[in-house]
């Protein structure tokens, strides 16, 4: 489990992923905004300027690196998703996206 910031600074995990077929799940928390950078920010009562993200696909990227790839946009697709990702016998990621606005 990580955040977007985390696995956009950690991208190339997936080519050693994919080299030694690690039958792995990644599940990405992707809310496009640097959690932890944001919040140390607030506790020093810094402006949280230049925090938010604008990702790319992680889905596709997954992809085109031979790994499987799978998009959560619907809080309804949870469940489905995540079993449809443990249920695949090789690497897979999950792109989750914030849900907590649309609950």
């Amino acid at each position: 489990m990580c955040g977007d910031g985390g696995i956009s600074m950690l991208l190339g995990g997936l080519t050693t992923i994919k080299q030694y077929d690690l039958k792995i799940k990644i599940i990405v928390f992707n809310n496009r905004v640097l959690g932890m950078v944001k919040l140390e920010m607030e506790v020093l009562g810094l402006p949280d300027n230049r925090v938010n993200m604008v990702n790319p696909d992680f889905r596709l990227i997954a992809e085109a690196m031979g790994i499987k790839g799978i998009t959560i946009s619907d809080p309804n697709e949870i469940e489905s998703g995540l079993q449809e990702a443990f249920q695949y016998d090789r690497a897979v990621l999950v792109n989750v996206m914030n849900l907590l606005k649309t609950i």
